[in-house]
Formats: C-alpha cells, sequence, structure tokens
C-alpha cells in the first residue's frame, strides 16, 4: 500500500502535482519558471513523457516481478538488467526522485533475494527424500553387517 501511494506521489510530481511540495520546493519551482525563461508547461512536456516512462516500467515490469514468485521472463530478475533499467530511471527522472528510485530497486533486490532463497529451500527439502531412505538403508546394512562379522 504504502508502495502505491509513494509510486503515485512520484508519478504525481512528473505531471506537475505540486500538492506534495513543500513551500521551498514551490518557491523553486516559480522561481525557475520566472527566471529562466522556463515555464512550468514546457517542463511538463518532459515530465509527462517521463512519467509515462515510469508508469509503463512499473505496470509491465516491476509490478508483475513482484507479484510473481517465477519471474524469469522479466529484464529486472537478474540484477544487471535490474541495475541497468534503474540506471535509466535516474537518467530520465529528476534528481529529486532518484531516493524512490533507490526505494523500488531495493525493493526489486530483496524480492530477487527472497525468490533466491525459495529456490534453494525446495531444493535442500527435496534432497531429503533422497537423504532419509538412504540414512535409513546405511543404518540397516551397518546393523546386518555387524550381525554377520560376529556371526561368522
Amino acid at each position: 500500500m504504502e508502495r502505491q501511494q509513494r509510486s503515485s506521489r512520484t508519478c504525481a510530481a512528473l505531471e506537475g502535482d505540486v500538492g506534495s511540495a513543500s513551500e521551498r520546493q514551490r518557491a523553486l519551482a516559480a522561481a525557475a519558471g520566472a527566471n529562466w525563461d522556463t515555464t512550468v508547461a514546457t517542463g511538463l512536456a518532459v515530465d509527462e513523457q517521463a512519467s509515462g516512462e515510469l508508469r509503463r516500467l512499473l505496470r509491465d515490469e516491476i509490478a508483475p516481478f513482484l507479484a510473481h514468485s517465477e519471474h524469469g521472463a522479466f529484464r529486472i530478475s537478474e540484477p544487471s538488467g535490474a541495475h541497468a533499467l534503474f540506471q535509466q530511471l535516474r537518467v530520465l527522472l529528476p534528481a529529486n526522485l532518484h531516493s524512490n528510485i533507490d526505494d523500488l530497486e531495493n525493493v526489486c533486490e530483496e524480492k530477487r533475494q527472497l525468490d533466491e532463497q525459495r529456490r534453494l529451500h525446495k531444493i535442500l527439502h527435496g534432497w531429503l527424500l533422497v537423504h532419509i531412505p538412504l540414512s535409513y538403508a546405511l543404518l540397516l546394512l551397518g546393523a546386518w553387517h555387524a550381525v554377520a562379522a560376529l556371526r561368522f
């Protein structure tokens, strides 16, 4: 829930919604629009593209990756692919949103680690199906060997 709110705030900030901005941030934005012949409207065209790209990545890659345990088809299922994707986002988005990107990257990394632990857990439990019968067989053969050795 918190993740969705944070990504919504990030996308809203990219689209020009300054409702959650501090007074200082609003003043800086107003000064930038007044001093450098840059209006909020001209900046919004670029921000709308960035916001659209962020929404597409959240919808098409990050959300399905986080929702499914089998994620071999996603670009962010490998650490190198994820690093490249998040670096691309850092270049695309303004610096004030980089902390949000860092949070998303950390969440995806934790998901990858949990999936790896789940895979290893399954392997280890599968090994028990082999190990336990072999251990009992070894105990029985050891007991039979002791009896046979004392008998002959």
